[in-house]
């Protein structure tokens, strides 16, 4: 099974009632690296951060979130490209 990478672009602030449930599958789906790329950057870094807290039957999985305001998409995807890992990841890619 392979592992993602994801790279996330949102047009917009996170809201919890309506992007938790997002969040959550990409956990589900066992994402390794979650980047955001953006204004909105900081605020989906630190959803990802929180839910990770909170999700208790998920504790064995570890997600390294980076939030990217100053950096465009081509940079964040080369850095998330480069950014190792022990397991076969994949790299997705979310406009939002």
């Amino acid at each position: 099974m392979d592992f993602l990478k994801v790279v996330c672009v949102p047009s917009r602030r996170y809201i919890p009632e309506i992007d938790d449930l997002m969040i959550k599958g990409l956990l589900e789906r066992k994402i390794r690296l979650f980047c955001v790329v953006g204004q909105y950057a900081e605020g989906w870094e630190d959803a990802m951060d929180w839910l990770c807290v909170d999700l208790h039957d998920l504790e064995e999985q570890f997600v390294t979130t980076t939030a990217h305001c100053d950096e465009t998409v081509e940079e964040v995807i080369d850095f998330a490209v480069q950014f190792h890992t022990t397991i076969n990841s994949k790299l997705e890619i979310l406009y939002l």
